[in-house]
């Protein structure tokens, strides 16, 4: 009885396979959902963290406004940022407040008046 239920070496291989790749895919599609809990997209997501890594920036939360409009398409045919709200708790300070926005003014180019950098609280922003 036992050996009807052995496996030869090509057999856990027809296993392993689609195994393995469900796993991946399930991690996959877990790894793209990694601001859904917070509401934030996966572009503001890597935004504010990207942010957060800036000397003085303290935590921050980005918003990030895409125009969808006919013809304001970028690469890809990705909707074009059209404006972005940052809250950092290190905003107060003026040279940081100024850095946060020269940051997303390049990544975005966007004119610095399409970026508004706000201080947030000093606790964790969530």
């Amino acid at each position: 009885m036992a050996g009807r239920f052995s496996l030869g070496g090509r057999a856990w291989l027809i296993i392993a396979i689609p195994l393995a790749a469900a796993l991946i895919m399930l991690a996959v599609s877990q790894a793209g959902e990694v601001g859904a809990d917070s509401g934030m997209t996966d572009v503001e997501t890597r935004l504010s963290a990207t942010l957060s890594q800036i000397e003085g920036a303290g935590s921050v939360r980005a918003m990030v406004l895409m125009d969808e409009t006919a013809g304001a398409f970028g690469e890809k045919g990705a909707p074009k940022v059209s404006g972005v709200i940052i809250v950092a708790s290190g905003a107060y300070d003026l040279g940081v407040r100024l850095r946060l926005q020269q940051a997303v003014t390049t990544l975005f180019s966007l004119d610095a008046d399409r970026v508004e950098v706000f201080s947030g609280r000093e606790e964790r922003i969530e």
